[in-house]
């Protein structure tokens, strides 16, 4: 009779328990449309993968084409692909971070299924990734497998695809692990194969999301140019503590002279530039929705190193406290922010949208047409646009879907202002040559006040100083 090994029973109990844990902890899903600056974007995102998925790989802007999985409407089939994308990239990062934990360990612990429980709570999507491209080259290095290193690439990639920071800070990981294996085994043929599999599966990747070489090659050109370009225009500015601050960043450094061994050493050097650049991006922004992106990562931070050692353990736990604490402490300097609530409510937000979605898929559409109501153009004017292109200035794109609009997106599909090529690269879309017929000015956000259907005036292209027709405000 066939018998499994204690190992392979081992691997196998894993699985169902990475199931729960990805269960208990899973996020809350809200496709129903938003309009305003970011719910724009995100509709758009969705929309553009049915209605025009040309323009949407020829997008400069920090999402690309697969950027609908990481916020997901309900617009064709593409909550139920997110969902399933989800559940499955969280589930592999949960079983491959037992495993890293097992094969570190020799055995399953309790402290790796907490560990794991707790990543997997603070895991958004960008770090599911993150994270399970980390775990995936540390598990590499430790077997030697090629599936581990091939799958880590294709995580960056597809991170990539998503969002650009997903794909920067995941590649950076690949990179390092890199430089840090040839230092580590001073082998060049293996690093050279190693980089060969990275280009062939990155290539391969970005020529069947792009359905171009030459496409990929500019998205990567562009990707660059939006990752140092950002700049701290949206800043708050607030008052840190940087005795706060301070010790966060010195318990961070003190990880690789406390704790020696190679394994632990060799996380700390994946994880760094994931963090400098979150850090980076919560301290230029400094605003609460970011702030608490830095707090979440800090767990995955402290958790993946945690799944590395076996010694030392309670200095790590210090370390890991009074980095987490001192940071928190910082982030009520940040104006509203009034401290973070611990949810625990993923048996429900998972079976909601996966055994009830005809239900959950009413209730957001009824939702997402009240949030459009505002945005219902009158009769005259939806007849004087009828069928032809229009795009819309600065950014709100919750006429499109209130009104049925002919929606021809520009290449940076929002005004961002940040960089003057950026600025450049919208002007020339907004050319009688290669603009839409119409761009409805919606400058009310701008202002303070609400649309009124009793505030739009169209003014035809030979009236207007722009070489384009114009619906614009009346303000």
């Amino acid at each position: 009779m066939f018998q499994l090994s204690e190992q392979n029973r081992s691997l196998l109990a894993m699985l169902p328990v990475s199931l729960l844990i990805v269960l208990f902890s899973f996020a809350k899903v809200e496709p129903e449309i938003v309009a305003g600056l970011d719910g724009s974007y995100m509709w758009a995102l969705n929309y553009l993968l049915h209605a025009n998925y040309n323009a949407l790989r020829e997008l400069v802007y920090p999402f690309g084409p697969l950027g609908f999985l990481k916020h997901p409407m309900l617009v064709g089939y593409n909550v139920v692909v997110a969902l399933l994308f989800t559940v499955f990239v969280k589930l592999a990062f949960v079983y491959q971070m037992l495993l890293l934990g097992y094969k570190t360990s020799g055995k399953i612990k309790g402290s790796h299924l907490l560990i794991a429980l707790i990543i997997s709570y603070f895991s958004i999507p960008d770090f599911s990734i993150i994270g399970g491209c980390i775990v995936s080259l540390l598990l590499f290095y430790q077997t030697r497998k090629k599936y581990f290193f091939i799958w880590a690439v294709l995580l960056a990639t597809v991170g990539l695809c998503i969002k650009i920071s997903i794909g920067i800070n995941a590649g950076a990981a690949v990179f390092v692990f890199l430089i840090a294996d040839f230092y580590y085994h001073r082998t060049r043929i293996k690093i050279a194969w190693l980089a060969a599999i990275a280009f062939v599966v990155a290539l391969s990747t970005g020529l069947l999301v792009f359905r171009s070489l030459p496409q990929f090659f500019s998205f990567l050109f562009n990707a660059v140019r939006l990752a140092t370009g950002f700049g701290d225009a949206l800043s708050l500015h607030p008052d840190n503590n940087w005795w706060l601050l301070g010790t966060f960043i010195v318990a961070v450094l003190a990880v690789p002279f406390v704790l020696k061994n190679r394994m632990a050493v060799l996380a700390f050097l994946l994880l760094m530039l994931p963090l400098f650049a979150t850090w980076k991006h919560a301290m230029a922004r400094e605003d609460e929705t970011h702030a608490r992106l830095l707090l979440f990562f800090l767990f995955i931070f402290w958790g993946i190193i945690g799944l590395t050692v076996t010694a030392k353990k309670g200095r790590l736990f210090v370390l890991a406290s009074v980095c987490i604490l001192a940071y928190y402490a910082n982030m009520y300097n940040i104006p509203g922010f009034g401290g973070y609530k611990i949810e625990v409510a993923g048996i429900h937000n998972f079976s909601e949208p996966a055994l009830e979605y005809q239900t959950f898929a009413a209730r957001n559409l009824q939702r997402s047409a009240q949030n459009l109501e505002p945005y219902k153009l009158d009769s005259a004017l939806l007849a004087t646009i009828g069928n032809s292109a229009i795009d819309f200035y600065p950014f709100d794109f919750g006429f499109v879907p209130a009104n049925g609009l002919n929606f021809r997106p520009r290449s940076t599909l929002q005004s961002g202002a940040f960089a003057t090529w950026y600025d450049l690269e919208e002007a020339s879309d907004f050319t009688a040559e290669t603009g839409p017929r119409f761009v409805l000015l919606h400058l009310a956000p701008l202002c303070g006040q609400c649309p009124m259907v009793d505030g739009w005036q169209l003014e035809d292209a030979t009236s207007c100083s722009r070489s384009v027709g114009l619906c614009q405000t009346v303000l």
